[in-house]
């Protein structure tokens, strides 16, 4: 039984229809427009289907989308947590989420601040984050096809995202712009200027999230005087002050 908020009602067919085919008839639009029509490529219609469902997605609170302790622009911290939890299926979930949301915030929230906001490239001085998608869903269909064959069509799906991304994020981001003003358009300059205060917001939000992370460091160093531990701290101390060069702290300090 379908619910009330799936549906949509289409003033020209005067008639309810599935928020889902709203989507993807504003993705096949966006194609053509782009010269990326379906067909071109094999999965084209899969992969349209599996994008107006990630936009469905996005009607959700974005707190309960992305907002997860796994998601991270820093492959470091994704393999921690992977490392933390060693199984097949835990790895499909954390590399297809993180590659989702990759898609999402290239295409759609590009001015969204989150812990695992690709915003935090720019004082990161990261690779192409685009790169970085397609190899994540390259691992996640890999990942798949030992939970379900090799054959099964997400994999598939995924494969192909992963060959065509740079395409696939110019289709969301037309969606986004053109039919849903989910991003509004901006001149040069005002991008010029909107970078630099998202920069600067990002780095302020790291430099707290940094000290947090300092004071408990110190706690537990003044509780057990280590090497590990005071080696930690001057790793900490060195990242804080690349962040805020009026930050002091005495290596010599016991």
């Amino acid at each position: 039984m379908e619910e009330k908020s799936d549906l949509y009602f289409e003033l020209s067919s005067k008639s309810k229809e599935k928020v889902q085919y709203f989507f993807l008839e504003n993705i096949l639009k966006a194609r053509i427009e782009l010269h990326l029509d379906s067909g071109q490529y094999n999965y084209d219609e899969e992969v349209n289907m599996y994008l107006a469902n990630l936009l469905l997605f996005l009607l959700q609170p974005f707190s309960e989308t992305f907002n997860k302790p796994y998601i991270s622009p820093y492959d470091y911290e994704v393999n921690a947590y992977l490392e933390q939890h060693p199984d097949v299926r835990t790895e499909y979930v954390v590399y297809k989420e993180n590659a989702d949301f990759g898609l999402i915030s290239n295409g759609v929230f590009i001015t969204y601040l989150h812990k695992g906001s690709y915003w935090h490239k720019v004082i990161s001085k990261k690779t192409d984050s685009t790169k970085r998608i397609s190899i994540y869903y390259q691992l996640a269909a890999s990942a798949l096809s030992h939970l379900r064959g090799s054959n099964t069509t997400y994999v598939n799906i995924f494969y192909s995202i992963s060959e065509h991304v740079d395409g696939i994020i110019k289709i969301i981001k037309k969606v986004a712009t053109d039919y849903f003003d989910f991003i509004e358009k901006l001149s040069d300059g005002s991008i010029f200027h909107l970078e630099k205060e998202l920069a600067d917001a990002s780095k302020s939000k790291i430099y707290s999230s940094k000290i947090d992370d300092f004071l408990k460091a110190w706690e537990e160093h003044k509780k057990h005087s280590t090497e590990e531990n005071k080696k930690r701290l001057i790793i900490l101390a060195k990242e804080l002050k690349e962040l805020n060069p009026n930050f002091n702290f005495d290596e010599n300090m016991k």
